[in-house]
C-alpha cells in the first residue's frame, strides 16, 4: 500500500521535477507507483481514496500534466470504483476539481471522454452537480442512438455508471484475446437495468433508418449513416443481442447486416463500413444459425474489396465459434429437408463439439432429436457415448421411429440393441481417442459391414496422445513451407501475432505454434517449429498449462490441427523449396520422424486398418507389409502412394475411366486413400 508519506512524497518530486526540466522521467515513475497500488486492488476507504485522487491531481497540475490526462482518468475511475462510499462528502472538493480541471477535459470530446465523466459526476452529491462545467459536445442531435443509451445510463446507481465507465478505459485490448463467456461488457450489462430494452430499439432504430437510405427517402452517403458514437453504441446492443440469443435480434440482423455493406447504388461503396464490421465481429464472438445466415447474404451482396475480405474472415470465425454453441447449432435442423449450406453447417457444428465438453442428459438429447428432425439422419450416422453414474459408459449408434408415438432404439458394435438408458445419463459424441483399442476396432468392423458412411470422419478419426511435461514439443525441428503454412493456418482460424508465433482459441484455451522466425504477408521460404504452448484464460490472463490437464478429446484434436498444418505444410515444402545439400539431409530427417514415428501411428496406421478391412477376403493377393500394401511384385506406400516394381520406383498415372469401374466404397473420404485404392484396382486388372 502507498503511504500517506509517499503520497505527499510523489507531490513533492512531481513539483521538484517541473522546476529541474526532468519530469517525463518522474511521471513513469509515479504512473508505475499508481499502477502497482491498483493491481493490489484492495478495498479504499474514503479517506485513503482522497489521498489517492489528490495526489492525482497536484501530479496533472504541473508543467507537464497533460502527459497524465490519459492515466489520470482511469486511475480517479478504478480508485473510485475501489471505494467503500465513493459519493461520500470528504471527496467532494476533489471530485469538483478533478472535473474541472482542464487536464480532464478537452474541447470536443469523445463518447469515452463524456461516459468518465458522468461516472466521475455521479460520485458528487446533488448541491455541487451544478458546479461542474459544460461537458462540451452534445451528441443528442447529431447521435440520437447514443443519446438514447446516454439517457439509460444517467439513471443508473453510482456503482454501475462507474463501471460502465471503466469498459471505456483500455484502448489496447486485443478482441481476439477475448473469451466470449468472460466478455468484459458482457458482465457489466448483465447488472444494468433497462438495458434490453435499449438495445432493441436501437437495432430497430439502425434497421430502420437503413432502410430509408436503401430506400431513398434519406440521403446516402458512403460510411456516413452512422457517426461513431452510434457505432459503438450499437455494437454494444448487438452484443447484448447476440449474447442473450434474442428472438428479436434474429429479424432485426438480416435487416440491418446486409443493408450496412452495400450501397443503394452500384457504387462499390457501403453506407457504414464500421458499423457492418462491427457486426460482423460480434456474431463471430456469440454466433447464432440465424446472424451467420445474416453475414453470409452481407457477403454475398457486398462490393467493397476490403470490406469483403473482413466479412468472409468473420464468416469463417463465426461458423468454427458455432459448435461451443450446440443448441444454438441444433436451430439449423428446423426443418428435415436441408439444403447444402446447412448441412454442412450442421456438420462442421456436430464434429466441431469434440472441441467442447458440452452433453446432454439423455432425456434432453431425445427431445432434441424429436424437435429438429432435420438432424435424424446425421444422429443416425454417428457414434454416441453415454456416461451412467459418471463411472460406466456405453457407446451406441440411435435408430429413430417416426410413428405416432417417437422411439429411439439404440445399437452396440455388434448390431444388437442395448437396454433403455436412464434419462439422467449424459450423453455427447463418442471420440476414439476415450475408447480402447477393442472397441475402436469393434466400431470399425461395423461401418465396414454395413457400408456406414459418416458425415465426418470419427471412427477412423486420428488419434493423439498429449505430450507429457517431459516432451517440449511433438515436432521437434520440423521445418515448413511458408506459403502453404500460412494460407492454411489462416483458413483454420490461426491468428498470427507477428511475434514468431501463431495461435488458435479453443473456448478458454489457447493454443500457440512457436516459430524460428515472423511471418508477414508475402514471406516465402521455410521456418522451423520451435515450440508448441497451451495456455488456459483465467481473469487475471492467461496461464500455461499441460495438455495432459485437459480432456483426452480435446488434446488429441488440438494435435490433429497442428498435424494437418505440418504434414501439408512438409509436403509442399519437399517438392517446392531448392535446399543445399546439408540442409536438405537435415530436413528430411525431419521428415522421416514425420512419416515413420508419430504420423505412422496415427495417419499412416488408420489408413492401413481401413484398407486392411476393406480389403479383407477380397484378393487373397492383397497383403500388408508395414507401411506398404502389395499386390504381386507391386507395393504401395500408404504415407505417400508412391509406387515400386520389383523394387524400383515407378511412375503410376490413374487413368481417368480405369476398366475397374467405380472405386468401391470407402469408410471415410480422403484423396490419399481413394488414390491407393484406385492404383491398387488397376493393378489387379493389370496383373490378372
Amino acid at each position: 500500500m502507498l503511504s500517506g508519506r509517499t503520497l505527499f512524497e510523489l507531490r513533492e518530486l512531481r513539483l521538484a521535477g517541473d522546476s529541474k526540466g526532468d519530469a517525463p522521467e518522474l511521471l513513469v515513475m509515479i504512473d508505475t507507483l499508481f499502477f502497482i497500488d491498483r493491481q493490489r486492488a484492495f478495498p479504499l476507504t474514503p479517506e485513503l481514496c482522497l489521498e489517492r485522487l489528490s495526489s492525482l491531481l497536484s501530479c496533472a497540475s504541473g508543467k507537464s500534466g497533460k502527459r497524465l490526462r490519459a492515466s489520470l482518468v482511469s486511475n480517479v475511475i478504478r480508485f473510485l470504483q475501489r471505494c467503500t462510499d465513493p459519493a461520500v462528502h470528504i471527496l467532494q472538493d476533489v471530485l469538483l476539481q478533478l472535473l474541472n480541471n482542464d487536464v480532464t477535459r478537452s474541447a470536443t470530446p469523445s463518447w469515452k471522454e463524456v461516459y468518465i465523466r458522468l461516472a466521475i459526476t455521479g460520485c458528487l452529491l446533488p448541491e455541487n452537480i451544478g458546479k461542474v462545467q459544460s461537458f462540451g459536445k452534445d451528441f443528442s442531435s447529431s447521435s440520437p442512438i447514443f443519446s438514447d443509451e446516454f439517457g439509460l445510463v444517467c439513471s443508473w446507481p453510482v456503482g454501475t455508471k462507474l463501471d460502465w465507465a471503466g469498459l471505456f478505459l483500455d484502448d489496447d485490448v486485443d478482441d481476439t484475446q477475448i473469451i466470449p463467456a468472460r466478455d468484459p461488457l458482457w458482465d457489466v450489462i448483465e447488472q444494468c437495468p433497462g438495458y434490453g430494452g435499449f438495445a432493441k430499439k436501437a437495432l430497430q432504430v439502425a434497421a430502420q433508418r437503413l432502410t430509408e437510405i436503401h430506400n431513398g427517402a434519406l440521403p446516402y452517403r458512403a460510411d456516413g449513416a452512422f457517426d461513431g458514437a452510434e457505432i459503438a453504441a450499437l455494437d454494444r446492443a448487438s452484443r447484448y443481442a447476440l449474447r442473450r440469443d434474442e428472438e428479436w435480434g434474429h429479424a432485426v440482423m438480416m435487416r440491418l447486416l446486409p443493408d450496412a455493406s452495400v450501397a443503394p447504388t452500384s457504387a462499390k461503396t457501403a453506407p457504414s463500413q464500421a458499423l457492418a464490421f462491427g457486426l460482423a465481429k460480434a456474431i463471430a464472438t456469440f454466433p447464432t444459425p440465424e446472424a451467420i445466415t445474416a453475414l453470409r447474404e452481407a457477403n454475398r451482396v457486398v462490393r467493397h474489396a476490403a470490406l469483403a475480405k473482413r466479412l468472409r474472415r468473420e464468416l469463417g470465425a463465426a461458423e468454427r465459434e458455432l459448435p461451443f454453441w450446440p443448441e444454438r447449432a441444433l436451430r439449423i435442423a428446423a426443418h428435415k429437408k436441408l439444403n447444402r449450406t446447412q448441412r454442412a453447417t450442421l456438420i462442421n457444428a456436430l464434429e466441431g463439439s469434440f472441441y467442447t465438453s458440452n452433453r446432454f442428459t439423455f432425456d434432453h438429447w431425445r427431445y432434441l432429436s424429436q424437435r429438429y428432425p432435420g438432424v435424424l439422419s446425421l444422429f443416425e450416422s454417428l457414434v454416441w457415448r453415454v456416461t451412467i453414474n459418471q463411472k460406466k459408459t456405453v457407446s451406441f449408434i440411435p435408430r429413430f421411429h417416426e410413428d405416432e408415438v417417437f422411439g429411439i432404439e439404440c445399437l452396440d458394435s455388434s448390431g444388437k440393441c442395448v437396454e433403455p438408458f436412464p434419462d439422467t445419463a449424459m450423453v455427447d459424441l463418442w471420440h476414439p481417442s476415450e475408447a480402447d483399442e477393442e472397441e475402436r476396432q469393434a466400431w470399425q468392423h461395423y461401418v465396414v459391414k454395413r457400408r456406414l458412411k459418416q458425415p465426418f470422419r470419427q471412427i477412423w478419426r486420428e488419434c493423439f496422445t498429449a505430450p507429457d511435461s517431459s516432451t517440449p514439443s511433438p515436432y521437434p525441428y520440423q521445418m515448413l513451407s511458408v506459403k502453404p503454412f500460412a494460407g492454411l493456418a489462416r483458413k483454420q482460424g490461426w491468428v498470427n501475432d507477428r511475434d514468431g508465433c501463431y495461435y488458435r482459441l479453443f473456448g478458454p484455451l489457447r493454443l500457440v505454434l512457436e516459430l524460428s522466425d515472423r511471418v508477414v504477408p508475402g514471406s516465402t521460404g521455410v521456418v522451423e517449429i520451435k515450440m508448441l504452448k497451451l495456455f488456459e484464460s483465467t481473469h487475471s490472463g492467461f496461464r500455461p498449462i499441460s495438455f495432459v490437464e485437459i480432456p483426452t478429446r480435446l488434446a488429441s484434436e488440438m494435435l490433429r490441427c497442428v498435424d494437418l498444418l505440418v504434414s501439408v505444410a512438409t509436403i509442399a515444402e519437399k517438392a517446392s523449396v531448392s535446399l543445399s545439400p546439408a540442409e536438405r539431409t537435415r530436413r528430411e530427417s525431419a521428415a522421416m520422424f514425420l512419416a515413420h514415428g508419430r504420423t505412422a501411428s496415427a495417419m499412416t496406421q488408420l489408413r492401413r486398418d481401413a484398407l486392411e478391412k476393406l480389403f479383407e477376403g477380397y484378393d487373397a493377393r492383397i497383403v500388408f507389409d508395414g507401411h506398404y500394401v502389395r499386390l504381386e511384385d507391386f507395393a504401395i506406400h500408404l504415407g505417400s502412394s508412391v509406387v515400386f516394381h520389383k523394387g524400383e520406383r515407378v511412375d503410376f498415372n490413374i487413368p481417368d475411366q480405369p476398366r475397374s469401374a467405380q472405386v468401391p466404397w470407402l469408410p471415410y473420404d480422403e484423396a490419399l486413400l481413394e488414390r491407393i485404392v484406385m492404383i491398387l484396382m488397376v493393378i489387379r486388372e493389370q496383373v490378372k
